[in-house]
């Protein structure tokens, strides 16, 4: 069991690794320095000098500058940094700087003997034209100085020197005693609170004239700079990219090719920043980490528009701004993934790489799921990853490797079933990967989950995968414990024989299982009896979490307190939304005049016979929400034994590509109404 993936950089040029190995140990150095160092001197002249290097190592990467030049220029800069520093390495979060400027430096000395040994290269060429983005992002060039983090270090603790007052010897007792009389005078003097002044204002300023012209006079405002444009033009545009990043998955009820409306408006929002040049990507890591609120949607946002302009410095932008998000929410590495998995960065897999062999396991399972989602991992690197020492990395690598049809898979997933369980270990990926890989024993593993942590997602994947014993055991679990979870993927799994049982849990106490038996049948049997609820607008859109109900009479509504009572705001007008219907007369009326066409032990889909084609339709032209639709794309995969690449977080001309690949395949097999699964 290997503890770190060993990444492959057989296509990196050894310079080029080298002077990534030096940026990321001077970015270990700039976090400890602007951390919580309590410093005894100023070290803002380090902080400058660490600066000056991410300029010099950027403009040799991105060649802005002759390549030796930007790495002599790093190494002068840390030198710097080292001489400054030098005098205080007896402080031990100093020693931590000094140790990570001293690898910098060595990583450079390599990268500048390789570069030396280089046939001499052309100067940097001109960026090209730019050139819009259509459906997907294009990777823009923009002539500019090199990004560099803004390093803020803590000033060093004033010093306050005290100086005794100037006391004689006494010659006499009354000499004596008028000086203890001015120093107690003295001392009640600065312990005195200060004067709070008259009270009195300063008068206003006198009004400017207001000289009644003939013809008008428009009223307007001063003119702003262009570089405040240039700025307000970013911000808008950015709180642009981070709207669309929370709103491109469908809604329940929405049809998914919707979202390129909003896609095509987050790359027109991209694309406007390339056009407003060098000072509009310059402004976006102070925007960013100045906000008042640490929104993960602004780690998204960051990461797609940095990772849709060249230049390795764009791209730690955002590794930066995810590094200090991440201190106070962990969950922030799944936005960053989610912009990543989008971009068409050409250095992202040199990144990425790096974080694989990074000592923290979030960094580790965010690097693997991205690489292998862009296809850019090799076998190798998501065998090691599936084998991780961390549940979190193994539970990402697993499905990918299962789905990459590797010989090893069985070998990885017992291996990680061999492991220990620790308290907060998450299974989730392991079961996905058994499902997709047909390993033996999953329908047992499976139904033993049910009733554990993640039973729903067990039940859900043996639903996707089972037979018909294991949609008996389904709905057998269900009816002696309703829950929602377990309806619904007594929905999926899809036996004839579970709607008369559905139908009477229509009756439920429970509001919410009795909803969630109706979605059930309406997926089993697509009867369409779709009714529209009401539904409040505070439980649609509640961004601050009801209080608690203690019991006590509820308070009036802060829009009435507020108000004029003369001009109070009407009340809020429902909402509807459609949902099947949980009438049960509706469901028996229906169920008499069908029953007949449905049979036990036989599997169904929206009133159809089962065949992996009905899951392919559903994934194509049904309404169904991001999970289902990830869930549809497993049981493809599930049900045919085939493999094409899909993921309903891709754009919508990628996701056309993969359904349009899938339908060639999806029409091959499959026994209507039966469990089939081909054989591995």
């Amino acid at each position: 069991m290997g503890s770190m993936v060993q990444p492959d950089f057989s296509s990196v040029p050894r310079w080029m690794l080298e002077l990534e190995r030096a940026q990321g140990r001077l970015l270990r150095a700039s976090q400890v320095l602007s951390g919580d160092l309590k410093p005894r001197r100023d070290m803002s002249f380090v902080a400058t000098a660490l600066e000056r290097g991410f300029v010099g190592i950027y403009d040799a990467m991105d060649h802005r500058a002759p390549r030796l030049t930007g790495v002599q220029a790093a190494l002068e800069a840390i030198a710097e940094a080292e001489r400054q520093i030098a005098p205080d390495l007896d402080h031990p979060m100093l020693r931590l700087v000094a140790d990570s400027l001293g690898f910098a430096s060595r990583h450079l000395t390599e990268a500048h003997a390789l570069l030396a040994a280089l046939p001499e290269e052309r100067g940097p060429t001109p960026a090209p034209d730019l050139v819009v983005s259509t459906d997907v992002p294009r990777l823009h060039r923009v002539d500019r100085p090199s990004l560099h983090p803004r390093i803020l270090v803590e000033a060093p603790a004033p010093v306050y020197e005290v100086v005794p007052p100037d006391i004689t010897r006494p010659k006499s007792f009354d000499e004596l005693r008028d000086k203890v009389k001015a120093l107690q005078a003295t001392a009640a003097a600065k312990l005195a609170p200060k004067s709070e002044g008259t009270g009195t204002l300063p008068p206003p300023p006198p009004e400017a004239i207001d000289e009644h012209r003939p013809g008008f006079v428009p009223d307007v405002a001063p003119a702003i700079s262009e570089l405040d444009f240039v700025h307000g033009q970013v911000r808008e545009c950015f709180e642009e990219v981070a709207m669309v990043g929370m709103q491109r998955a469908p809604l329940f009820g929405d049809p998914w090719r919707f979202a390129q409306i909003l896609e095509n408006r987050m790359l027109r929002a991209i694309d406007r920043i390339a056009g407003l040049g060098a000072a509009a990507l310059m402004r976006l890591e102070p925007l960013v980490l100045d906000s008042p609120v640490k929104d993960p949607s602004r780690v998204f946002a960051v990461g797609m528009i940095t990772g849709c302009f060249g230049g390795r410095d764009a791209l730690a932008v955002a590794e930066r701004i995810f590094l200090d998000f991440e201190v106070t929410d962990p969950s922030c590495r799944h936005e960053l993934g989610a912009a990543l998995k989008l971009v068409p960065h050409d250095l992202l897999p040199l990144t990425l790489r790096s974080w694989l062999a990074d000592s923290d396991s979030r960094h580790r399972a965010l690097a693997i799921d991205v690489l292998a989602y862009r296809g850019l991992v090799t076998e190798a690197e998501l065998v090691q990853a599936a084998m991780d020492e961390d549940r979190l990395v193994s539970g990402v690598a697993l499905p990918y490797l299962a789905l990459a049809r590797s010989k090893a898979i069985v070998d990885a997933i017992e291996s990680d079933r061999a492991r220990p369980l620790g308290e907060d270990d998450d299974l989730r990926g392991r079961w996905l990967a058994m499902i997709l890989s047909g390993h033996r024993g999953t329908p047992q593993i499976l139904a033993e989950a049910i009733d554990g942590p993640h039973g729903d997602a067990a039940a859900m994947l043996l639903a996707l995968y089972g037979d018909e014993g294991d949609a008996n055991r389904l709905l057998e679990r269900c009816q002696a414990g309703p829950r929602p979870g377990l309806l619904h993927a007594v929905g999926w799994a899809g036996d004839g024989a579970a709607i008369e049982p559905l139908m009477a849990m229509l009756d439920h106490d429970d509001e919410e299982i009795a909803v969630a038996a109706a979605f059930a049948l309406e997926r089993l049997t697509g009867a369409h009896l779709i009714v529209e609820t009401e539904v409040e607008v505070e439980d649609i859109v509640a961004p601050i979490p009801p209080d608690p109900d203690v019991g006590e009479t509820p308070g009036p509504k802060l829009v009435r307190t507020v108000s004029d009572p003369r001009d109070l705001p009407p009340e809020p007008s429902t909402e509807t939304v459609e949902r099947p219907t949980t009438n049960r007369s509706a469901w028996q009326v229906w169920w008499q005049d069908k029953q007949r066409d449905y049979v036990r032990g036989r599997r169904y889909r929206h009133g159809k016979p089962y065949v992996p084609s009905l899951s392919l339709v559903e994934l194509d032209e049904g309404r169904a929400t991001l999970p289902e639709r990830r869930a549809l794309h497993w049981e493809l995969v599930v049900r045919t034994g085939e493999v094409v690449r899909f993921d309903p977080h891709d754009f919508v001309v990628v996701q056309e590509a993969s359904l349009a690949e899938w339908r060639r395949v999806a029409q091959r097999g499959g026994n209507p109404g039966r469990w089939h699964r081909p054989g591995r």
